[in-house]
């Protein structure tokens, strides 16, 4: 694409005209967008393509990320994250498994 990439929390995402979020009271299971970020603000602004949408999870799967991630992650043209590397974990309601997934400065995401 040559341009930057952003997906950030939204808790409206599947509205017609989705937005950000940064309520410190939910988490990205309450749906993210991903979006070409022309102006690197992290922030889906008005002319911005949106790219996908993705709905609120079901079942009770809490998704929480640790700082530089909490709210948004932008990647720069060439595929390496351009805002601060972090960890989203994953759990469920009621179950004591967390699953850690990493996203390193280089783009690369994996569990841990």
């Amino acid at each position: 694409r040559g341009q930057s990439i952003a997906l950030c929390r939204s808790d409206n995402a599947l509205q017609a005209n989705p937005t950000c979020t940064t309520d410190a009271s939910t988490g990205w299971e309450v749906g993210y967008i991903v979006f070409v970020d022309a102006n690197n603000n992290s922030t889906f602004d008005a002319g911005e393509e949106l790219l996908r949408v993705f709905a609120p999870m079901r079942g009770g799967v809490v998704l929480e990320g640790t700082t530089g991630i909490e709210n948004s992650a932008r990647f720069a043209p060439n595929g390496f994250l351009a805002t601060a590397s972090g960890q989203i974990t994953a759990s469920k309601a009621n179950e004591p498994r967390i699953i850690p997934i990493d996203v390193s400065q280089t783009g690369r995401i994996r569990s841990l």
